[in-house]
């Protein structure tokens, strides 16, 4: 078989298609394989299942279990419909390969072979896809805290908690989901090809048509039966795999919505988050490209007509018009595959899913129990975790503890060893006025990094302990009032920190972009550092330069994360004085007064939190206020004798970061001050006539206090607020015109 050689060789590597063996012992050990990968795949899903009869407990236990054996039902159904159907199979192919099918001149055997060789592309890089999602449940299992965790669940008959046991039954369910990935990979692969092939039979149809004018009778009828037989082959794939399409698009409905509830747990880690962005991504990879290809077969046989007309008819006799009038007449109805009568594969399909799916997963999200604590800071921790600050809540073993110090080790050797050759660049080999400001910017830069890495590595316990207070009382919300204020905050914080996030990446990638484009091929670094040895030839240059680059991206993320880190934090301080100006309106009439000393004492706590974050944060707030000064002064300055306009847009990409890095730290600072001093009206607010003369006088101590407002200082010299962001501007720019008089 010509056709498909790539595919067939996968379907007969996951036992759904045997190879034409001529010899006996090759057919023999051909059949111990394919009964080993049935015995293997069928009773994967068998366990599955009696794991969802007998065992499973819970909602979230349920889901667990639930999308992986849909995927592995799936793929047995299709190794079933590939082996039943074979030589339905065997039947198109040979059309595929025997007249009128058959290319006759070069320009339709190139059409073909465009064909053939996209489909064999798509199978591989769906293999790679697919076989990502393989790897991050197969790893997976190895990383979970608990003992003698398996990649999915799944009943066994028998304790498999001894060595041996665990190892025999991980190695199999390892290689299930190989097999079972390499079936959907095979089989999916196969129904796109043939799809492809009926689109590129309609372009070498219509490519014939054009010779009408040349040879009208005989080559007309060709057409009319080469159109029919093009029909004829298309409702034979469509009658072949529609129950396969069926299964695979109802799966896939239930497995993106029951994925989506999973995702938006309030207890997933970040393992589990990456297993299931893979996972979801190949589903709806496998989805799309059905419904892209079977939209591209309903347009192409739609078009036929349109080439009919694009033809010099007018010069043809009657009888050739009325032959094309009848293919016309036919091809005013598409070609369209179509899954058990139910669903057309075609792109309006695609969406129908994507929004049937959301309509499932927000019935399950309904039923999931009303009081959910959102946890606070999410796209920090990660952040956190990735620049080497903080390891995943997850990794508690002290393996995985040892194996993310030395990782964080690496970072900070990473960024030392950057900020140690440019200081000694500008001690050895600066010359003059540029070249300084061009290394001392960037310079500055490093330098606060790696002192926020070292701050927040040594009141690691501090910070985790603000995170932890955050989740109890008295910050935890008690109503659902509070619920859905926290939960507000929260949200509004996650996307406040994801757009600086990607501002500052598309800063910091530009750099490197701009860089790799005008001064790779000169052999010039991005930024100016002293280095102990020639990088003038390619390999230590391309060396050099992929360590200032992946320096310079962890840095980005350590800047980040502690931007986000502070700021999110006085988020989190405004949440809890819109909570407790809800607890107020709330405050109860009773002899003990324990409401209205509830509230004392949650106001107390705001301010020890708001002076413990201050405290740890004090020395970071002064380093970077200072070199912000600089740096704005420094690039305005910079930004004047710049010429070419890719460095002018990094100049301008960077002066508009450092500004949105001030007024994030100043604009949050100041909305949290402000608020503090609208406590005295929150109590005024309330019901305080109704109160006894001694609740009056606990919320006069509040009222009292409240008239200092909280106030976060950079190292006790300036307070952050906007007042301050606009003094900073001032200053740079006055500097910067300093600079300016002594060009």
């Amino acid at each position: 078989m010509q056709l498909l050689r790539t595919i067939y060789h996968l379907l007969t590597s996951c036992a759904c298609w045997r190879p034409p063996f001529l010899s006996p012992l090759k057919n023999f050990a051909y059949t111990v394989y394919y009964c080993y990968v049935i015995l293997l795949i069928y009773g994967a899903t068998f366990c599955q299942f009696v794991d969802l009869l007998l065992i499973v407990e819970t909602e979230d236990e349920f889901c667990d279990n639930f999308y992986l054996t849909l995927a592995i039902f799936i793929s047995c159904h299709k190794m079933y419909s590939m082996l039943v159907n074979r030589e339905n199979i065997i039947l198109v192919n040979r059309m595929l390969e025997s007249e009128p099918f058959q290319p006759e001149t070069e320009e339709e055997m190139d059409m073909r072979d465009k064909c053939d060789k996209q489909a064999r592309l798509n199978a591989i890089y769906y293999a790679i896809l697919v076989e990502l999602s393989v790897m991050s449940l197969s790893f997976g299992g190895l990383l979970k805290a608990e003992s003698h965790k398996l990649p999915y669940r799944m009943w066994l008959p028998y304790n498999y908690t001894s060595l041996s046991a665990h190892i025999f039954i991980y190695t199999q369910q390892v290689v299930s989901l190989i097999v079972s990935a390499m079936i959907h990979v095979a089989c999916d692969s196969f129904i796109w090809a043939l799809l492809m092939h009926i689109c590129s039979q309609i372009e070498i149809f219509n490519c014939r048509l054009r010779k009408i004018k040349h040879e009208k009778n005989e080559v007309t009828k060709l057409c009319i039966h080469y159109h029919n037989l093009i029909y004829r082959l298309a409702t034979t794939i469509n009658e072949q795999f529609k129950m396969v399409i069926f299964v695979q698009f109802t799966v896939s409905t239930l497995t993106i919505c029951v994925n989506l509830y999973i995702l938006m747990g309030t207890q997933i880690t970040f393992e589990r988050i990456m297993q299931l962005a893979i996972y979801s991504s190949c589903m709806l990879t496998q989805i799309y490209i059905f419904c892209w290809y079977g939209n591209e077969v309903k347009l192409k046989s739609l078009d036929i007509s349109n080439m009919i007309f694009e033809l010099d008819w007018p010069d043809l006799d009657n009888t050739t018009k009325r032959d094309l009038l009848m293919i016309m007449m036919r091809a005013s109805y598409p070609i369209e595959m179509i899954s058990v009568h139910v669903i057309t594969m075609n792109l309006d399909s695609f969406v129908i899913l994507l929004k049937t799916s959301y309509s499932a997963y927000n019935l399950l999200q309904s039923n999931r129990e009303y009081f959910t604590k959102m946890q606070a800071l999410q796209w920090t921790r990660f952040l956190l975790s990735v620049c080497g600050c903080m390891p995943p809540t997850s990794w508690k073993s002290s393996f995985k503890k040892s194996l993310y110090n030395i990782y964080t080790c690496v970072i900070w050797l990473l960024i030392l060893s950057l900020v140690s050759t440019q200081i000694l660049d500008i001690i050895i080999n600066v010359k003059n006025k540029n070249e300084f400001i061009e290394n001392f910017y960037i310079t500055l830069v490093v330098f606060v990094t790696s002192c926020k890495m070292t701050i927040i590595l040594r009141y690691r316990k501090n910070i985790l302990s603000l995170m932890d207070d955050l989740q109890h009382e008295p910050f935890s919300p008690m109503t659902h009032e509070e619920n859905e204020i926290r939960t507000k905050f929260n949200k509004m914080n996650e996307r406040t920190s994801i757009c600086y996030t990607i501002l500052v990446l598309v800063s910091a990638t530009w750099i490197f972009v701009r860089s790799f484009f005008t001064d790779f091929k000169k052999r010039k670094l991005t930024f100016r550092a002293w280095l102990p040895y020639d990088y003038s030839e390619l390999l230590p240059f391309a060396l050099s330069y992929a360590h200032q680059a992946t320096t310079s991206m962890f840095c980005s993320c350590q800047n980040i994360s502690c931007d986000t880190l502070f700021a999110g934090f006085l988020v989190q301080i405004y949440c809890q004085f819109e909570i407790l100006e809800e607890r107020l309106k709330n405050v109860q009439q009773d002899e003990s007064n324990y409401s209205a000393k509830q509230c004392v004492k949650h106001y107390h706590q705001i301010y020890k939190f708001s002076r413990t974050l201050n405290e740890k944060f004090k020395v970071i707030l002064f380093l970077q206020f200072c070199a912000i000064a600089f740096i704005l002064c420094f690039n305005l300055y910079r930004m004047t004798t710049i010429t070419m306009i890719p460095k002018l847009l990094e100049a301008s990409l960077y002066l508009i970061r450092v500004l949105v890095q001030i007024l994030y730290y100043c604009w949050f600072s100041n909305e949290v001050k402000l608020k503090s001093l609208e406590v005295p009206g929150m109590i005024f607010k309330s019901d305080w006539t109704s109160w006894d003369d001694k609740t009056k006088k606990i919320f006069l101590i509040i009222m009292t206090r409240a008239t200092q407002p909280f106030e976060f200082t950079s190292g006790y010299l300036v307070t952050l607020n906007l007042e301050f962001f606009v003094a900073l501007i001032k200053a740079s720019y006055s500097v910067f015109n300093l600079l300016q008089r002594t060009k």
